[in-house]
């Protein structure tokens, strides 16, 4: 089970997703926030994939964040967690579940490691990319070995996609 809390406003509204999840301000989505000009009549879409969902922006004219980060056109994994800003509303989205609160102890855990220790070059939530390996936000390393520029690579932990940058 996911749900997304739609926080507008100040105010607060839970959703629960069930199915393909479309957000803006038409009448026809099943998160509907009609009263900001800064999102578009269908902004963005949340996906069940398996067991995990994807978020894609629906090329709104003013985009779409996954953390504070811009998702551009591509088709990114949500986690327990992540906060999607759409326009001024924020959609938080959690899931449910046993694996739900071992991953965020495993998240906890590497956190303190990673403040303990003091990574270089990474702050919270920042890849680092080394000469063939990549760090993931959530801590993992993956090879970039034998990948091109503009190719992807996707964490198996947290199923994050990233696009190896160009030289």
């Amino acid at each position: 089970m996911a749900r997304l809390t739609v926080v507008t406003g100040g105010q607060q509204t839970v959703h629960e997703i069930t199915g393909t999840t479309t957000v803006g301000r038409s009448a026809e989505c099943q998160i509907r926030l009609s009263g900001d000009p800064k999102i578009s009549r269908q902004h963005c879409q949340i996906e069940p994939r398996g067991n995990d969902f994807m978020l894609v922006d629906l090329n709104s004219a003013n985009g779409t964040r996954l953390n504070g980060q811009e998702i551009g056109r591509q088709k990114v994994a949500l986690n327990t967690g992540d906060v999607v800003s759409v326009g001024a509303s924020e959609l938080h989205f959690q899931t449910g579940g046993a694996v739900d609160g071992a991953n965020r102890l495993v998240d906890r855990v590497a956190g303190f490691f990673d403040r303990l220790f003091g990574r270089k070059g990474q702050s919270e939530g920042q890849v680092v990319f080394g000469e063939k390996t990549l760090t993931c936000s959530c801590g993992a390393v993956l090879s970039t070995a034998g990948k091109n520029p503009g190719q992807k690579v996707g964490c198996p932990r947290c199923k994050k996609i990233y696009v190896i940058p160009g030289k």
